[in-house]
């Protein structure tokens, strides 16, 4: 742990530094799943050519190997020096919900530094944030993500107490943070064409909206350049809420339409396409 702490204190340059080595060790020398990211980009993108599909596969490792070194970076950035790598558009419309008692979800993807933005929204918006994670096999690396991700008071959630800790907190004006994009098992899950293939989809974060009764907002981040992130918001729903899995679809299109804007900065590493989606379970749009 010390070690990690030492080299959160290096300069930005020296990180990004870091970061160029790890560029060419990681990805140029051992291909890091090289493999898992080109299917992926192939499936997602079948239109682009072998020469743009390359182009944003090198951007991405980049973009990636950036986002490690920043993450690390959170164990002691000051609020000031986020604020002023992360902008927030407009964070009086949340502001407004917890000022007044209430509380949201917030759905955000892997887009982008996410564990930044995690940490941003704590900042600008001066309430309680619970973040949902999903528990790490590795015990060192958990405990280590568990103490970046509530470096500025976020409670972290795991996902598999989601249920009990809200409805214990439940009287807490406060943001509930769920990064929606992850790959969950078929069973119980949404499915949309999503990126041009069968894709599966959390209803955790519909769910919780749901049973509360708390308006849900899609979390859309953009990279201004390195080291610079955009976050915004957009309402997706509230009571009485739309029928059906409305909810679920709306993050799918907004993060279809983001990462088809700035594709190198979604994290195709990840096996997002690994369960087979039943054919009778996908929804077409």
């Amino acid at each position: 742990m010390i070690f990690f702490y030492g080299l959160s204190r290096l300069p930005f340059f020296l990180l990004y530094f870091i970061s160029d080595l790890l560029y060419w060790i990681v990805y140029k020398s051992f291909g890091y799943r090289v493999k898992v990211v080109r299917q992926n980009l192939k499936n997602s993108f079948p239109h682009k050519t072998s020469k743009e599909l390359k182009s944003i596969e090198k951007k991405f490792y980049s973009h990636l190997f950036d986002v490690i070194v920043e993450t690390i970076k959170l164990l002691t950035i000051s609020e000031k020096d986020l604020k002023k790598r992360v902008s927030h558009e407009n964070p009086e419309i949340l502001t407004a919900i917890t000022e007044a008692g209430g509380s949201f979800v917030s759905m955000a993807p892997h887009l982008g530094n996410w564990e930044w933005i995690l940490a941003a929204n704590k900042v600008y918006l001066n309430c309680e944030v619970d973040a949902v994670y999903k528990t790490l096999n590795n015990r060192f690396f958990d405990r280590l993500m568990l103490k970046i991700r509530s470096r500025f008071g976020t409670f972290p959630v795991p996902s598999n107490q989601v249920l009990r800790l809200e409805s214990a907190r439940k009287k807490i004006a406060r943001a509930i943070a769920m990064v929606s994009d992850q790959t969950p098992a078929t069973e119980g899950s949404y499915a949309t064409l999503f990126l041009n293939q069968p894709t599966l989809f959390f209803r955790g974060p519909q769910k919780i909206s749901q049973m509360f009764g708390y308006p849900v907002f899609y979390a859309g981040i953009k990279k201004l350049g390195r080291g610079r992130y955009h976050l915004f918001v957009e309402h997706i729903a509230s009571e009485p809420f739309p029928a059906d899995d409305f909810i679920i679809e709306s993050f799918a299109r907004k993060l279809e339409s983001q990462i088809e804007e700035d594709p190198s900065i979604w994290l195709w590493s990840h096996k997002r396409w690994k369960h087979k989606v039943p054919e009778n379970l996908l929804k077409v749009v």
